[in-house]
């Protein structure tokens, strides 16, 4: 029963962030916003994790009334994205970004930290309950794209609304989470630590420059890839189509993930992840033909799965044991919102300009990366 009510609390987050994702860009420009306005809006959601998901999740580990706070979470998501529906003009839109992106982003942390109590408790299999989100997410693209061939972009919204009801329902039959008693002293503790002793390991730093630069040049395609694609005449099931192919090429290298890293090793996962990245933006900045997209989507394996197993293992290896959740928040900081934040910023304000070739700016960040890890030839393999 346990693994059920994880099964379908993932599902139903990541049922939302499949119709978020490739599609919240397309209703946006349906409301009249320009390519860098929807930038703007996704940067601020990306940057706002920065300050706000930390504090809540450690309120959220306090326990008490707190125990209820995802509930509030979701409510407040829904009400904000409520407001959509009545707003007009940029300024509101991005007042209500932020207020979404602020009760939204702290939901996925939180319901790991309730999966991962379960798995010490040795009562859920982690794998396998996550595993349905990746699949709700390929379902949701998928189901997006076919309804929008017949139906206006509008219906994304209620879409959300709609996803985001079965968030709430799902993550309100979750097991109760017991207080933790050594929260205070945990973070007291950390609060005396410097980040010196995190940035004196070499290798580390390397990883963790390396994989905010890869990460980061995520920013054009999640941002605006599909409003290109859209633009270039792609219709909306096959833009779905694209981005669950990008998916299901990530789970499969996952399920390889081990012997990946046991032949590589970190530095050689995240060479091939800055080398497939380079390709990937280079066709997607050249072509909107189908073919060489559908190829470029199949690196997302490296550029997004290859990076995300590269940087969990590099932490585990090089990180001070209790820096290790430090060093993990440092790390989504820095890769998945300072990061991706900018690029999406940046690709605002190039894609106004450049249009697709935009890509190429993100084909650099690779590149970059590529040069990091050259110029670093003595941190341990």
């Amino acid at each position: 029963m346990t693994a059920l009510r994880f099964s379908c609390a993932y599902g139903a987050l990541f049922l939302m962030i499949g119709v978020f994702m490739p599609f919240w860009p397309l209703w946006l420009a349906d409301r009249g916003l320009g390519a860098e306005q929807i930038a703007w809006l996704l940067a601020i959601a990306s940057w706002v994790r920065i300050a706000t998901t930390p504090a809540l999740c450690r309120a959220y580990d306090r326990g008490g009334w707190l125990h209820h706070l995802p509930i509030v979470l979701v409510l407040v998501t829904m009400a904000g994205y409520a407001l959509f529906a009545f707003a007009e003009g940029f300024w509101i839109f991005l007042l209500i970004q932020i207020f979404t992106a602020i009760a939204f982003q702290p939901l996925m942390p939180i319901v790991d930290s309730r999966a991962m109590a379960e798995v010490r408790a040795e009562r859920l299999d982690y794998g396998r309950s996550r595993l349905w989100g990746s699949l709700t997410f390929i379902l949701a693209t998928l189901g997006t794209g076919y309804l929008l061939e017949w139906q206006p972009v509008s219906i994304v919204l209620w879409l959300l609304l709609s996803a985001l009801f079965l968030t709430l329902l799902a993550i309100a039959t979750l097991p109760k989470a017991s207080a933790s008693k050594t929260v205070e002293h945990t973070a007291k503790e950390h609060s005396k630590v410097r980040l010196a002793e995190i940035f004196a390991k070499r290798p580390l730093v390397v990883c963790l420059v390396v994989g905010a630069l890869i990460q980061g040049s995520h920013g054009m395609y999640y941002a605006l890839g599909s409003l290109h694609w859209k633009s270039a005449g792609l219709s909306s099931e096959t833009i779905g189509w694209l981005w669950s192919l990008g998916v299901i090429a990530e789970i499969l290298l996952f399920i390889r993930g081990s012997l990946l890293l046991r032949q590589l090793g970190p530095s050689g996962l995240l060479v091939a992840a800055g080398l497939a990245g380079t390709l990937r933006w280079v066709i997607l900045g050249t072509t909107t033909a189908l073919l060489p997209v559908l190829f470029a989507q199949t690196l997302h394996a490296f550029t997004f799965a290859a990076t995300h197993l590269a940087l969990m293992h590099a932490i585990s290896v090089y990180a001070p044991p209790r820096l290790a959740s430090t060093t993990q928040a440092l790390n989504t900081s820095v890769g998945y919102g300072v990061a991706i934040g900018g690029a999406m910023l940046a690709s605002g304000a190039l894609y106004e300009r450049f249009d697709g070739e935009t890509y190429f700016a993100m084909a650099g960040l690779c590149l970059l990366a590529l040069a990091v890890l050259a110029l670093s030839r003595r941190w341990a393999p």
